[in-house]
């Protein structure tokens, strides 16, 4: 174990001791690895042709891009493949995962743990920053708002309902590859220094330091660090939050080579895997529950594209992200001939930097995602 990674683990078993933690205090599944930053391949599918070329990226998107798309059979066989850049490289996944929390609160909705016209309250605790759902409202509220309107603090309502620890053993059970750790409020909180018994955030070395051994922790280490910062998030104001997120990414703490071992992370490939995975339904929900998930989905960034389709897909689903100088754009398709498509865009460390500035790219980007995905499906077997 290094320096760094033995004074993070030794802090984290101090806060552990003196801290009492329902993540940390309640059994979980024990997941499959988890992946940490760098490369994290699935078992291949052999003999996937790959359709190409790529049409040039929209003008403006620079950084580091991977793009991933496939075709399945309506059995979930793939079928057919298209990359552009390093589709096996764990990047930050931004809001795309909420996709994940409302699948969850959907599978506890089955299970009789939660039902969709149970009331929950937003509180000083649980907001998380920009719009919030004020007062008292429904889980089925609480998840059109996760997906329709990309709202923190109803994605972080609902992922503390479910648990984050047994939220981060189900998606890795799922895909190996994919790390859902922390509420929109904890990973923030992480980055932006308050949480400095996990991340010390003193200089701009210690750190990078401690994010680096925070993201080479073992499973189960990591695990129970996750579990403090989504607790301790749980004690700053929403304001008091956003004015440390403005230092963090303004200031000389920030590096984008720490992201991935900050946010909820994914591959390009296995994300749009799981994607599919998911929206096709492979008997995680009723049926009934499951024409729900689908139909929520459909609100999500960009099925309502501003340029007319190439082609027209029976259904569409899908969810976008977007953060300091970040961009992901995930979704899955159903075609006329049975066949499904999912896809899974992600800019990292773009030199547009403010979130509200990347987010003019996403109808250019939308629109090349559909002119790919199309050459896909003409072009695959």
């Amino acid at each position: 174990m290094s320096h760094a990674r033995a004074l993070l683990f030794r802090s984290l078993t101090a806060a552990l001791l003196l801290t009492p933690s329902t993540f940390a205090a309640t059994p979980s599944p024990q997941p499959a690895p988890l992946a940490a930053a760098g490369q994290c391949v699935p078992p291949a599918a052999p003999g996937v042709p790959q359709v190409g070329p790529l049409r040039p990226l929209p003008s403006g998107v620079a950084g580091q891009v991977a793009f991933y798309a496939a075709i399945y059979t309506a059995e979930g066989q793939k079928t057919a493949e298209m990359r552009l850049g390093d589709v096996d490289r764990v990047y930050p996944l931004a809001s795309a995962f909420k996709t994940t929390v409302v699948h969850q609160a959907l599978q506890d909705v089955d299970a009789g743990r939660l039902r969709l016209d149970q009331m929950l309250e937003t509180t000083a605790a649980n907001r998380s920053i920009e719009a919030y759902p004020p007062g008292r409202n429904s889980i089925l509220k609480l998840i059109k708002l996760t997906i329709g309107e990309s709202d923190n603090t109803a994605s972080d309502i609902l992922h503390l309902q479910v648990t984050p620890s047994r939220l981060t053993a189900n998606v890795r059970a799922l895909s190996p590859c994919t790390s859902v750790l922390m509420t929109t409020k904890g990973l923030w909180s992480l980055m932006a220094g308050l949480v400095p018994q996990v991340v010390n955030g003193t200089t701009p070395a210690a750190f990078s330091r401690s994010a680096q051994a925070f993201g080479n922790l073992t499973p189960t280490e990591r695990l129970k660090a996750a579990g403090v910062v989504n607790q301790q998030a749980q004690r700053f104001t929403a304001p008091t939050l956003l004015k440390a997120l403005d230092r963090y990414f303004l200031g000389s703490l920030y590096q984008a080579s720490n992201d991935a071992a900050l946010y909820n992370t994914s591959t390009a490939r296995a994300y749009a895997d799981l994607t599919a995975r998911l929206l096709r339904g492979n008997g995680d929900l009723r049926p009934a529950t499951q024409t729900l998930y689908r139909q929520i989905m459909t609100t999500g960034c960009c099925t309502r594209s501003k340029t007319p389709l190439p082609f027209t897909p029976t259904y569409w689903g899908a969810k976008a992200g977007s953060g300091w100088g970040l961009l992901t754009m995930s979704g899955y398709m159903e075609l006329p001939d049975g066949r499904n498509l999912a896809y899974m865009y992600i800019n990292h460390d773009s030199p547009v930097r403010d979130s509200e500035l990347i987010e003019q790219q996403i109808y250019p980007v939308n629109t090349w995602i559909l002119n790919q995905v199309n050459q896909l499906r003409l072009g695959a077997p």
